[in-house]
């Protein structure tokens, strides 16, 4: 039993086999062994003849895709616990042929398939029992059929399809043999992520809020909500760390640094104070009786109520927590937020020294800034000027944002950067002149485009110092939640004129950092919160070669 993972030997191996012309027949997997297959994920093991996948791993692609022309692809395989997801062969990255094991039929969704999600018939496959799956272009349609009987087809443009390949979800699949007969092309190679957090794992039904720092002694530190039972905001829910001692390559066991039995701790959002090398990790705790709507309307049993923990030596031990609600909430706020996401330490100024953590929450209105559950949302920062030892809260940012992260800029101001409800789906940034105590009116940033989201915002290099000022952006570029890209500034944040995209299928949540080697890193949520991936980036990837770090 072996592991499959895209390491620089597989990428090497891939390289030498030949693109095929029509007349060649391409084995992408034989005898469950992966010959041509290049995987963006982890957790596919090769298995007694077939290449199965661990429940809850990721997508399984082909090397190469399928250029112009008439084309057959053919899949031997077999899929487990079907009634867990909905799993899917995979056309050209956003379209789908799946099967949903909870109505018992197939399905196709994406903009092949003319948009939305639509069930077309009953499904012809039993649980575990291997089925041979084929799909054809012939002149301007594609073919689907199962076991020789055809069971969809639909017209289609005679135009290159890329990333052939399986989706499982939460179920497994088990893949014999996949071969392709038709003229092919190698796609653009896609980044390398690694799975951090997996839903259904360690006991946990889904991970969720990303937050990730670097230790003051380089290591890489992850933290996670946990969500014991299900997806939602509420109920069992605890925070969870992994450790990366390798830059995120490979990360350590999972560790859990607060559990309030069924009770909900959440939104974790970490700070490195560099003068005293101490890890400050904020979140929060609310009855697991209590949700969002509840807390929001004034009719819950508790409150969500504002902690903050601390680790003396890179995250290898863990302080007590404490409650620090009254000095950082106002009476009057019902819902309340850390981050989610990091914050910062101050590096210039009259306030050099000062931690800043970005929070948000939700305040009763008259109705005319209704928003939802007849309240408001705001922004606001906690910040001590003793290293962490006291923390109070800044004015608020109104109306109509939340969530929210905050970045130092060059003469020592700060921007915080908001989550909108306004409806028109652009971020927010306000500013501050004095450390985060006070904030501006805010704008609208054009240029960052959002679905209504949580982003990440960190400074990659300062003017001066490393060349020239470099801010980093991420989230989902687009009015949904998909297309995880992050983004580029040389000017403060005024303009955005760099963007590469990361992540093109469903992702929300993401958090940013920068490594001791000055390449940095995503830790993101992906595939409708089946995993939180950790993506290695460089500014030499971002800008396709044009800038590095010394470059003026």
């Amino acid at each position: 039993m072996s592991l499959l993972r895209t390491t620089a030997m597989a990428l090497s191996a891939l390289a030498a086999v030949t693109i095929a012309q029509a007349d060649e027949p391409v084995v992408f997997i034989q005898d469950g062994e992966p010959v041509a297959v290049f995987t963006m994920d982890t957790d596919w093991l090769t298995d007694q003849g077939y290449l199965a996948s661990a429940p809850g791993a990721g997508d399984l692609t082909a090397a190469f895709g399928a250029d112009v022309g008439d084309f057959r692809l053919s899949a031997r395989l077999a899929i487990f616990n079907l009634d867990r997801s909905a799993a899917s062969f995979v056309l050209d990255r956003d379209n789908h042929f799946g099967f949903e094991g909870n109505t018992g039929t197939m399905f196709v969704e994406g903009p092949l398939f003319d948009g939305g999600m639509r069930t077309i018939g009953n499904t012809v496959i039993d649980d575990g029992v291997p089925f041979e799956f084929v799909v054809e272009r012939r002149s301007q349609s594609i073919v689907f059929s199962i076991d020789g009987k055809v069971v969809y087809s639909i017209k289609a443009h005679d135009r290159r399809l890329g990333s052939l390949g399986f989706r499982p979800r939460r179920s497994r699949m088990a893949i014999q043999s996949m071969t392709f007969l038709g003229a092919t092309y190698e796609e653009e190679r896609p980044l390398q992520y690694v799975d951090v957090f997996l839903a259904g794992h360690d006991g946990y039904n889904t991970f969720r809020i990303p937050s990730v720092v670097t230790a003051p002694n380089g290591v890489l530190i992850a933290f996670a909500e946990g969500r014991r039972n299900n997806s939602g905001d509420s109920g069992d829910i605890d925070i969870v760390m992994r450790k990366s001692n390798d830059g995120g390559a490979t990360w350590s066991g999972l560790t859990v640094l607060a559990d309030d039995g069924r009770n909900t701790c959440g939104n974790p959002c970490a700070v490195v104070d560099e003068d005293t090398h101490t890890i400050w990790l904020a979140y929060t705790r609310q009855l697991k009786s209590d949700d969002e709507a509840h807390i929001n309307a004034g009719t819950s049993q508790g409150t969500r109520t504002v902690w903050m923990m601390k680790s003396p030596d890179s995250g290898t031990t863990w302080l007590p927590a404490t409650q620090i609600t009254e000095s950082v909430k106002d009476p009057s706020w019902r819902w309340y937020a850390t981050g989610p996401g990091v914050g910062i330490q101050i590096q210039m100024g009259a306030n050099t020294g000062r931690l800043v953590i970005p929070c948000d929450h939700s305040y009763p209105t008259n109705g005319d800034d209704r928003a939802l559950y007849d309240v408001g949302f705001g922004s606001h920062v906690i910040y001590s000027d003793d290293h962490g030892a006291s923390w109070q809260r800044s004015q608020p940012v109104r109306p109509k944002v939340n969530e929210c992260q905050v970045i130092e800029l060059a003469g020592g101001a700060l921007a915080l950067n908001m989550r909108s409800y306004d409806g028109n789906h652009r971020r927010r940034v306000a500013h501050s002149t004095d450390g985060g105590a006070t904030w501006s009116d805010y704008e609208d940033v054009y240029a960052l485009v959002e679905p209504v989201c949580q982003a990440s915002v960190a400074r990659l290099t300062w003017p001066g110092l490393d060349g020239r000022s470099r801010i980093l952006f991420s989230n989902p570029a687009s009015t949904t939640r998909q297309r995880m890209t992050v983004r580029l500034s040389y000017d403060e944040g005024a303009s955005w004129p760099v963007s590469k995209l990361v992540y093109r299928g469903k992702a929300a949540y993401s958090c940013l950092v920068t490594l001791p080697d000055q390449s940095f890193g995503l830790l993101f949520e992906a595939d409708e919160y089946a995993r939180i991936a950790w993506a290695p980036l460089t500014l030499e990837w971002l800008t396709d070669g044009e800038d590095s770090i010394g470059a003026k």
